[in-house]
């Protein structure tokens, strides 16, 4: 993992609802933000597609509020791709990332 300066703007918006991989592949992450929903929510985030290794990014937000994780003006380089495990009661992770462009979902 490594956080470096901003590059480009964003060109794929995902979200997630459920656990699961967001993106395929290297990429940049620039935003994730957790939307909680009737309880408190977790995000867990891995360069990965499975929740295998050390994840690179934790988000936690009380019931019905967000929370952005601070990138500022920079962004997170994935290698593997983005997979995203939830909890909570109908939560919401979305995040912005560029390259590639053919993998990204949302569900």
């Amino acid at each position: 993992m490594s956080i470096q300066p901003l590059e480009s703007e964003v060109t794929h918006k995902g979200r997630r609802s459920t656990t699961g991989t967001l993106l395929t592949g290297a990429g940049k992450i620039h935003y994730i933000v957790l939307v909680a929903g009737s309880d408190a929510a977790t995000a867990t985030i891995y360069d990965a597609v499975s929740a295998t290794g050390t994840p690179i990014a934790s988000l936690s937000a009380a019931a019905t509020d967000s929370i952005p994780f601070p990138l500022g003006s920079k962004y997170l380089a994935v290698g593997t791709g983005i997979h995203v495990v939830l909890s909570g009661t109908a939560p919401f992770c979305y995040v912005g990332v560029t390259e590639p462009a053919a993998a990204i979902a949302v569900n």
